[in-house]
């Protein structure tokens, strides 16, 4: 049986591109979307074009069951060593945003889902890798997205918390991109601006976070890590 990887929120952007190199690297795809299946169905065409195995799974990451129910399929289904927790809700809020509903909403595709995934890949396949996609701004407290980056920020210590404690068999890592890809309805130039505030100048690309991914694959020796792809924006803060 082919070795398989599942790649929450891979229909497009960036999680289409990590589950296209997975591909690449030999892995069949589960494809985990919510809503955007004619983007899901594309994404599968491609991914079957590198002569793999791509299968769509449909979850909605505030259902805990539907979560718990998708990783058990995929581990029932394949032989699944990969786990990426892609998936991600951005909303800008700030002290101003009353009540918590939009802090709610977050954590249960941001933190919950992937933490629910994470112990249930730890029971059902025993050894693997986990990758947790995070965001530069993990590093930062000056921020726009409150709701949004309180949720990395508990992403990124669970990463940790589980590189020590699935040791030695499961591998646990963070991969924090920055100026990769603009916000839906945003241009090249708004990431471009943004940059002249950064170390290195510049916008970074898909490419660079999946060298990143191949290299997290193939380097065994690393757990507990967290790759910051983002020109040394998290220096700035």
């Amino acid at each position: 049986m082919n070795q398989s990887a599942l790649v929450t929120g891979s229909a497009s952007r960036i999680g289409k591109a990590l589950a296209l190199t997975l591909a690449q690297m030999g892995y069949d795809i589960f494809l985990h979307y919510n809503t955007s299946k004619r983007r899901a169905e594309d994404t599968a065409h491609l991914i079957e074009v590198t002569g793999r195995d791509c299968t769509l799974k449909q979850a909605e990451f505030h259902d805990e069951a539907q979560i718990n129910e998708l990783l058990a399929d995929c581990a029932e289904k394949g032989n699944l060593e990969i786990l990426i927790n892609n998936a991600s809700n951005f909303v800008d809020s700030d002290f101003t945003t009353e009540g918590a509903q939009l802090l709610d909403d977050l954590y249960k595709t941001n933190f919950k889902a992937p933490y629910l995934l994470t112990k249930q890949f730890a029971r059902q396949c025993k050894e693997g890798l986990i990758i947790n996609m995070l965001d530069t701004k993990v590093e930062q407290n000056q921020t726009q997205q409150l709701d949004y980056l309180l949720t990395k920020k508990i992403l990124e210590e669970f990463t940790y918390i589980s590189a020590q404690q699935l040791a030695p068999d499961i591998r646990v890592n963070g991969i924090a991109p920055g100026l990769i890809l603009a916000p839906e309805g945003e241009g090249e130039d708004y990431l471009e601006q943004l940059a002249k505030d950064i170390p290195l100048q510049k916008t970074g690309a898909k490419e660079q976070l999946t060298e990143t991914l191949q290299f997290l694959v193939n380097n065994t020796f690393i757990t507990g890590e967290v790759i910051f792809v983002d020109g040394g924006e998290h220096l700035s803060h």
